[in-house]
């Protein structure tokens, strides 16, 4: 299924707003549960897809970062299971076929005055190439690991701590047709203290969208500083 994207730098009807801080955060966040509103992507998240088991793994750090972005932006009451692809993804924009590079945040204007340059060197660099992501969820829903191309995975990994989205006992049916969430590597700032994170929805009608997330540790605790939306797609 052909699908036509939109790239947010590239198209003029997004002009970037004159915003900063909170308000730019809520603007581009409302945008996004917006265009995910619109396609139809707000409810089940997902379709199968693959990894090579040759991959580098996802270092257990990664997972923190995860698991924060995932409750506060995909999951809803009525959230019973999220469909993860294993491997994590290099390109941040469907119709570029190159890994991240320094230029493509700045070139874009991706979240302009906000990432140290450290913080995109090491976001660049942990996403040249995909690595495999293990069972180390714990955003409190059942999940699924399904492997690009569409061969799923055996089990259902069950939440580590119960929350307010498990409903019931039993393992939800997963529909034929989901939204799969996709995530890159974290890039971390040099004293780690920031990290940085692309997730994005693809459906197999061709619809979806991707963002980065911008986060902040104090102590142990992460938190959600900034987000933006840098695609969305419908289908032809």
């Amino acid at each position: 299924m052909s699908k036509h994207v939109v790239d947010r730098h590239e198209a003029a009807r997004y002009p970037r707003p004159m915003m900063t801080g909170s308000m730019a955060a809520r603007t581009r966040w409302v945008s996004f549960v917006w265009a995910m509103w619109a396609l139809g992507l707000w409810g089940g998240l997902a379709s199968p897809v693959g990894a090579a088991d040759d991959l580098p793994l996802v270092p257990v750090d990664d997972y923190p970062v995860y698991d924060l972005v995932i409750q506060e932006k995909f999951l809803t009451s009525q959230t019973h299971t999220v469909i993860i692809e294993r491997q994590t993804v290099t390109q941040l924009i469907p119709t570029l076929d190159e890994p991240p590079t320094a230029a493509f945040f700045s070139e874009r204007e991706v979240l302009p005055g906000r990432l140290p340059r450290d913080l995109v060197a090491d976001f660049v660099t942990v996403n040249q190439r995909p690595a495999k992501l293990e069972p180390r969820f714990a955003f409190g829903v059942r999940y699924r690991l399904v492997r690009p191309g569409g061969g799923d995975e055996p089990e259902v990994h069950l939440p580590h701590v119960p929350v307010r989205f498990v409903q019931g006992s039993e393992a939800q049916p997963v529909p034929a047709t989901l939204s799969v969430l996709k995530v890159s590597r974290v890039g971390f700032s040099r004293k780690g203290d920031l990290a940085l994170v692309y997730t994005g929805l693809d459906r197999p009608d061709g619809a979806g969208g991707g963002m980065v997330t911008l986060l902040r540790r104090t102590g142990m605790k992460w938190e959600i500083v900034e987000t933006e939306l840098l695609w969305v797609a419908r289908p032809d």
